[in-house]
């Protein structure tokens, strides 16, 4: 907090106006700052600064988004990612403050017209009138129609539902057997899934829960008995997506190889002491998915979850015998 205080008050002090931009769910689920050092920007400062959250990964509740609108932030989200819908289907929700501004008469500058159409902005915002130009992105309309249908989709779901498939995947994830070719990457159980990154908001919304967990890869590989790298991790990761059957002439190996398994891109976020990053995969919850197992009870969930990563651990297993 005492940094974000001191960088926001030097610019101010330069007659500059800060953007605070706030991630709430990064790629390995992290939120930063905290919502009590957002207060104290704001209190300190006040309407000095602007802040935008960057919540395109869509794991956020209605609540949440309630709560950084209160607080005159700026909201990002997109229809892709955890929502499911198509990519490019992004959106901004805006505090009346924004709005406010955006009709005062006041000079708006001229390269958003680069970026936007005066149909991408708010009929209200009469200020754009003469600077960005008419016409019509009906592509952009249709995709955020899809993303709108998948989060609605999703809020109207019974949300103590939702709330059992997110703990019997989480479950799942925190339990992991030592036979796998992973493990949790250490603090990736998340310390804002209870909701505490909202100064201790209870109880914390189904849709504020850890959905997205982080993997180091553990297995060696046969041949050398060598650790992974970050690129054998994204190696891993294409072939994980890849039909690989034409590589092996045994039946069981035909099939796993076979198997298509949507994890999500290494990241570098653990440098091991020699400078080299940690080989990762990240395996998360997305709305659809929660979609389809709405309606199966708990032993049936776990027997979901465990017989997916089980058909994810023996791909990864399979395709590590290919790497050298």
């Amino acid at each position: 907090t005492s940094l974000l205080l001191q960088a926001v008050a030097e610019v101010v002090s330069a007659g500059g106006r800060p953007l605070v931009h706030i991630i709430h769910r990064s790629k390995t689920g992290i939120v930063t700052p905290s919502l009590a050092a957002v207060d104290a920007v704001i209190a300190a400062f006040g309407t000095s600064v602007d802040l935008v959250v960057d919540a395109c990964q869509g794991r956020i509740s209605p609540e949440t988004v309630d709560t950084y609108l209160a607080r005159g932030a700026t909201i990002f989200l997109t229809g892709s990612k955890f929502i499911g819908g198509p990519p490019f289907s992004a959106w901004a929700l805006v505090p009346a403050s924004l709005s406010a501004r955006m009709n005062s008469g006041a000079e708006v500058p001229a390269g958003l017209s680069h970026f936007f159409a005066r149909g991408d902005m708010p009929t209200g915002w009469h200020d754009t009138d003469n600077i960005l130009p008419r016409r019509t992105n009906f592509g952009l309309l249709l995709r955020l129609e899809a993303g709108l249908f998948e989060l609605e989709r999703l809020l109207a779901m019974p949300m103590e539902r939702v709330d059992s498939v997110i703990s019997a995947f989480a479950n799942m994830m925190e339990n992991l057997s030592h036979s796998m070719p992973f493990r949790l990457l250490e603090g990736s159980a998340d310390e804002y899934a209870s909701g505490d990154h909202l100064n201790h908001m209870s109880p914390a919304h189904p849709l504020d829960r850890k959905m997205l967990y982080v993997i180091k890869i553990t297995d060696r590989i046969p041949v050398t008995d060598a650790a992974l790298n970050i690129e054998q991790a994204r190696a891993i990761y294409r072939a994980l997506y890849t039909d690989m059957s034409d590589a092996f002439s045994g039946p069981r190996d035909a099939l796993v190889a076979a198997e298509i398994c949507h994890l999500g891109q290494p990241v570098k976020c653990l440098k091991f002491a020699d400078g080299d990053w940690a080989p990762t995969l990240r395996l998360s919850l997305s709305a659809p998915q929660i979609f389809e197992m709405i309606g199966l009870d708990a032993d049936r969930l776990a027997e979901r979850f465990s017989a997916d990563i089980e058909r994810i651990a023996a791909k990864i297993r399979l395709v590590i015998t290919t790497l050298h």
